[in-house]
């Protein structure tokens, strides 16, 4: 929105000077026509005057014309990323399977941010990687080739989003990774993995998946163009937002669920061990329906 009003600003600017240009130019065509002696020398400058003005105003005309149009197509562009948001939040919320919605969330961020590539990684209670899905062709599984010095683990310790805006051949980004608001971060890492340079990944944002103070995850998204992402971290931010509300929703179903089940099993048992009166044959019949049960084989 500030970049908006500094742009109408300068526009105004510009008319202001076309139109006093116009005004001295008509002021001086006046003049040598009041003041001088030869009618056809005011006549002469009166005309070049007005076909400077008729130039100024051509060029300036076009320029507003280019500028109204490069304004509707980002307004155009803008509306799309906000209805893909809105499509993208509500596929994100009609499942509580972890499995679709974590495949939802990689399919649709693609289409918010337009991006080529995307992947999410979830973490555990502790900070550890438990499980990933993207769509990287030709790469492992984000949770396979994790570098310890790498941007997954940076994002999972400063619970920051990062920005990199170029790519280069040998793995280097230019410039420094920033936040997406222009402030560079320091400490952040300056290389990023042989696989997205042989991929031809050339700009990337990596967001962490935040509910509420703890961190579930880390969503990226690809680009095979430089600087695809630096204006989009407020939208890809309210992205990542719905859809670390969605996880969080399919994990505690998914948490629920499995005690539920448990809980009926626990009541199977019982009633198992109540009908067998012969210690040892209880014994072995409690023990095999707790390991089918539970998965506990220790």
């Amino acid at each position: 929105m500030e970049d908006s009003s500094k742009a109408r600003l300068e526009n105004l600017k510009r008319c202001l000077l076309v139109g006093t240009a116009i005004i001295l130019t008509l002021l001086k065509g006046f003049c040598f026509f009041v003041v001088q002696e030869s009618l056809v020398e005011c006549v002469l400058e009166w005309l070049f005057g007005m076909a400077v003005c008729v130039v100024i105003l051509h060029f300036s005309f076009r320029y507003i014309a280019r500028v109204r149009e490069q304004a509707e197509e980002a307004l155009k562009r803008r509306l799309e990323q906000l209805a893909s948001l809105n499509r993208a939040s509500q596929a994100m919320a009609t499942s509580l399977e972890l499995d679709q919605v974590l495949a939802e969330i990689v399919s649709l961020a693609g289409e918010v941010a337009a991006s080529d590539y995307a992947g999410v990684v979830l973490v555990d209670g502790e900070g550890k990687l438990s499980r990933s899905v993207e769509h990287l062709p030709g790469v492992p599984a984000i949770e396979h080739c994790i570098r310890a010095d790498g941007f997954t683990n940076w994002i999972i310790r400063s619970h920051q989003a990062v920005v990199v805006d170029e790519v280069n051949e040998d793995g280097t980004v230019n410039p420094r990774p920033a936040n997406g608001q222009g402030l560079e971060l320091e400490d952040a890492p300056r290389t990023v993995n042989p696989l997205l340079v042989e991929a031809g990944v050339r700009s990337f944002i990596g967001l962490p998946l935040m509910a509420k103070d703890r961190l579930l995850g880390v969503l990226y998204l690809h680009s095979l163009h430089p600087a695809n992402f630096c204006d989009q971290l407020p939208l890809l931010t309210t992205f990542a937002n719905q859809a670390a509300v969605a996880i969080e929703k399919a994990r505690l179903y998914q948490s629920e669920r499995k005690r539920a089940l448990q809980l009926a099993l626990v009541s199977k048992i019982a009633q198992q061990a109540a009908s067998i009166l012969n210690i040892n044959q209880l014994l072995p019949e409690v023990v095999t329906a707790i390991r089918q049960s539970f998965n506990y084989y220790h």
